[in-house]
């Protein structure tokens, strides 16, 4: 999707959704090792030519973060996020940092 904000530069939105077992079950499922299937997905919209900002939801967790791709020529790519945004229980928040290199194989 391409949303504008000037029909001149157009902010890309990237929606991913799936379903799944194990950890994307409910939490009372997976805690008793129940089998069950469960909705996922994300949501990324790029707000600047370098920079994300990204919502993702598991049955049980809301995660929001932003993604830097700082240099135009070096593919390296920052990312920070907090995990569990809406859980009920403070002591299972979490941040997460990641930094990411590409390269290509062929």
């Amino acid at each position: 999707f391409n949303l504008t904000v000037n029909i001149s530069k157009p902010l890309p939105l990237i929606v991913s959704a799936g379903v799944g077992t194990g950890a994307f079950s409910s939490p009372e499922d997976f805690q008793a090792d129940k089998e069950s299937v469960n909705g996922f997905g994300s949501v990324a919209l790029k707000v600047l030519p370098y920079a994300s900002v990204i919502a993702e939801w598991t049955d049980s967790d809301l995660a929001m973060g932003v993604s830097v791709s700082p240099f135009a020529t070096v593919p390296v790519i920052f990312g920070a996020s907090m995990m569990n945004v809406v859980g009920e229980d403070d002591s299972s928040k979490a941040f997460l940092f990641t930094a990411a290199y590409g390269f290509n194989f062929l």
